[in-house]
């Protein structure tokens, strides 16, 4: 059963999350929507509470917070503004 608010599409687009000082981890966004997006990595990342979220190559960056985790995808929350 489909428990998203908005649809996502498809995006297979390279991203990068950054958090920190100088941590920045990059990763494919799989696909998103208005309100968040699934992001897969090459490894099983550990992500903090809240984190900025790079969509390249418009450089488009949002606020997030982990919605969801299985293994190396990470299902995410926009939390704010562009």
């Amino acid at each position: 059963m489909e428990r998203r608010k908005t649809v996502r599409e498809d995006a297979g687009k390279p991203g990068s999350v950054s958090f920190g000082v100088a941590a920045i981890v990059d990763c494919t966004v799989l696909n998103m929507s208005q309100a968040g997006a699934c992001l897969e990595f090459d490894f099983r990342p550990v992500l903090p509470k809240g984190f900025s979220v790079v969509i390249k190559p418009q450089y488009i960056r949002r606020s997030c917070r982990v919605a969801w985790q299985s293994g190396p995808r990470v299902g995410v929350e926009f939390t704010g503004g562009r």
